[in-house]
């Protein structure tokens, strides 16, 4: 009795070993796809680990945020740069406009960065204000040269 037992057990085997034979890759690919053809909505969200089932061809992109503050970022950049520039190069006057004109249009876009253009647009007039003391110095250095310093031992 055992003895067809076991070879009821053997003969059972078999059988599973044969329908479970060595697929291809293709094959298994194919059978994995039938299994997910047929799943339903709940089968399928316990089989991929989401929680909801989203369909990846129709994934909506994210759009981008119109007050990320980009403006207000680059006019606080050109003041700074403007700044410390401002009594070396005449280039500072344009990075000192570029950060009023940036903190100008962040502030009428209602962007988030209000703290930031605030800054750019001060240190933009700060700049201006460097440049413009600047130049009138200049101006006046050229106008009234100063007058050569004699030392009474060389001037007699």
């Amino acid at each position: 009795m055992d003895e067809q037992k076991n070879e009821q057990l053997r003969n059972t085997l078999a059988e599973i070993n044969e329908q479970d034979s060595v697929q291809t890759c293709a094959e298994q690919e194919t059978a994995a796809e039938k299994r997910r053809h047929y799943m339903t909505e709940q089968e399928r969200r316990e089989w991929s680990g989401v929680s909801e089932w989203q369909d990846p061809l129709k994934k909506e992109r994210p759009q981008p945020d119109v007050n990320d503050g980009r403006l207000a970022m680059a006019s606080l950049l050109c003041g700074i740069v403007s700044v410390l520039i401002a009594c070396i190069h005449i280039s500072s006057v344009l990075f000192g406009t570029a950060a009023i004109v940036c903190g100008i249009i962040s502030r009428k876009k209602g962007e988030n960065a209000y703290t930031l253009s605030k800054i750019g647009i001060i240190l933009g007039c700060v700049c201006l204000g460097l440049a413009l003391c600047r130049d009138i110095l200049w101006v006046l250095g050229r106008l009234f040269p100063p007058e050569p310093v004699c030392a009474p031992f060389i001037c007699m």
